[in-house]
C-alpha cells in the first residue's frame, strides 16, 4: 500500500485516484485517511460491498459502544481505546 504525504496528494490527487492502488494519506508522519479503489469492471458489486462494510461497521458501533474515533485510533495505533 502505498503511503502519500497531505501535499503530495493535494498535487498529483487525480492521478493518484486514477491508479488501481490503495493509499494511505498522511500528515506530519501520521495516516490521516485512506483510500481504496474498486474495480472498475463491477462498480454495482464495489457499491454492494461498500454499503456492507457500512452496516458492518455501524453494527460493531452499536454492539460495542465504540465510536468511529474509537475505532480508527485502534487501527491505527493497534491498540484498544476505552469505549467509555
Amino acid at each position: 500500500m502505498k503511503a502519500v504525504g497531505v501535499r503530495e496528494f493535494k498535487d498529483q490527487a487525480n492521478a493518484l485516484l486514477n491508479a488501481d492502488e490503495p493509499l494511505i494519506i498522511k500528515r506530519h508522519g501520521r495516516a490521516i485517511g485512506a483510500y481504496i479503489p474498486f474495480q472498475r469492471a463491477d462498480k454495482a458489486a464495489a457499491a454492494r460491498a461498500a454499503d456492507k462494510l457500512a452496516a458492518t461497521l455501524e453494527a460493531l458501533y452499536a454492539e460495542t459502544g465504540m465510536t468511529e474515533d474509537a475505532f480508527v485510533a485502534a487501527f491505527l495505533d493497534d491498540t484498544v481505546p476505552d469505549t467509555q
